[in-house]
């Protein structure tokens, strides 16, 4: 163009013109040389200074990403926080519960003995024994006999080491294992109690070496010289004519070495590991049953490939959650244990005496395998979820800053060209958004700037002609 070509020519005088005219309409978007000039002086946050230099397009990456992240991380963590202590507040629950059913499991022996000898106290038998002791005659030879056998009967019956007929006088009658006649028995005062009350007696007990020594009951080969922990029925033998307590059957089952009763918890439960302690002194704490299962279905395997096995006499770690139970007077305590590199949510309750004394704790560990796969499984999906929110919202930022740089870029380059003398180059409208207000603002302007040239070009070629 003639006009640009002459541009370059221009006298000061005629490119102060210029200026003129196109400074006029444009005053509003102008500034000096001075504020737009590009300074790094000063600048108290030159730390970030790497993070000015970059593009718009990887401003806005970094941006949004950083923010996606830490949102993302921030959710995930309490997603996290608020599945583990679910997870662990589910874990005590069901310890809890499953100490429970372990307290009826222990019980329940109490009960069917309690049951069988209440039946035993009305035995005709049993009665007129009771009766020839009470009125101070011996017994014949054939009544003891028979005694002696339903006595036998019981503790075969029912697995238990005592089956004893003892008289108002506290002295026995009869029992079952090696003939204690007439020797005093009365343990706990159990008798006496239920002389004055007339009602059956259940409870637990601990018993000297000495005691089960005399009343030489079978035991487990492997216990010898220790106190034990006796489940104790005391029934009274009743004349319904005149309701007069005639004597007294006490039954006795010794759980030291008699894995049955953890074991059928364990059954009952699928798995996990139980305990039955003595509390025979304020600091002392004696095994007297264990049984842990080592099933393999609480690993993710099938039960049914896999029949449940068990490990006896497996003793916790340390003491510390017996003496925490104790402490607790009655209320159920709840820790996590390890046993056997078998982690555990164990709940432990005291049992107590007739005297309402703790004399024995019974533990429950409910195995963390499950739930811990289970909490394993959610986070993992958590994961997943949060990567896959974390890879769209890098794609929608990448289309965002491509929506916005691509224009942005394109004015750039437009108004690069008009700078190398270009003029009819005009800038690509992609939006009504502020890019594009902004491309339109520039095509408005080179537009003037051409009208303004071709102006000033005029004003040359006149004033050339009248010279």
């Amino acid at each position: 163009m003639k006009g640009v070509r002459q541009f370059s020519q221009l006298t000061p005088n005629q490119e102060g013109k210029l200026g003129s005219k196109l400074q006029q309409p444009y005053s509003k978007f102008g500034s000096s040389t001075a504020e737009s000039g590009i300074t790094h002086q000063g600048n108290k946050y030159s730390w970030l200074q790497w993070f000015y230099n970059l593009s718009i397009s990887h401003k806005q990456l970094v941006g949004l990403l950083l923010s996606q992240i830490i949102s993302i991380l921030g959710l995930v963590g309490i997603g996290a926080y608020l599945i583990i202590s679910g997870g662990r507040s589910q874990l005590q629950s069901q310890a809890k519960s499953e100490l429970a059913v372990s307290q009826l499991s222990y019980n329940l022996k109490l009960d069917q003995m309690g049951f069988g000898f209440r039946g035993q106290s009305d035995n005709a038998a049993i009665i007129a024994a009771s009766k020839a002791y009470a009125a101070g005659k011996p017994l014949e030879p054939v009544l003891r006999k028979q005694i002696k056998q339903i006595l036998s009967n019981e503790i075969t019956t029912r697995n238990i080491e005592y089956a004893t007929l003892v008289g108002t006088d506290l002295r026995i009658i009869a029992n079952a294992n090696q003939d204690r006649t007439g020797e005093k028995f009365n343990p706990k005062n159990l008798v006496s109690e239920v002389l004055t009350t007339h009602q059956q007696l259940k409870t637990s007990e601990i018993v000297s070496w000495a005691e089960l020594a005399q009343e030489s009951p079978p035991l487990p080969n492997d216990f010898r010289g220790q106190d034990a922990l006796i489940r104790y029925t005391v029934t009274p033998v009743i004349y319904s004519p005149t309701q007069e307590v005639l004597a007294i059957l006490v039954s006795g089952d010794i759980v030291n070495g008699k894995p049955q009763m953890v074991q059928q918890t364990i059954d009952t439960l699928n798995g996990g590991w139980s305990a039955v302690y003595l509390h025979p002194s304020p600091k002392e704490f004696t095994l007297a049953t264990a049984a842990q299962s080592t099933n393999d279905h609480q690993s993710g395997k099938s039960e049914e490939s896999s029949p449940t096995k068990y490990l006896f006499n497996v003793a916790l770690p340390d003491i510390s959650l017996l003496k925490a139970t104790i402490a607790a007077k009655g209320q159920p305590v709840i820790r996590r244990i390890t046993i056997e590199e078998q982690s555990y949510t164990a709940a432990a309750k005291t049992l107590s005496n007739f005297a309402g004394e703790p004399v024995a704790v019974l533990v429950r560990g409910t195995p963390e395998t499950g739930v811990n796969q289970l909490l394993k499984n959610k986070l993992q999906l958590q994961l997943v979820v949060s990567f896959l929110a974390l890879a769209a919202n890098g794609a929608l930022v990448m289309l965002l800053g491509k929506a916005i740089t691509k224009p942005l870029k394109q004015l750039k380059l437009r108004a690069q060209e008009f700078s190398a003398s270009n003029p009819q180059v005009r800038a690509e409208v992609w939006a009504r958004d502020e890019i594009g207000q902004l491309a339109h603002s520039f095509n408005h302007m080179a537009q003037r700037i051409v009208c303004a040239m071709e102006q000033l070009e005029n004003s040359v070629q006149e004033q050339s002609s009248l010279n």
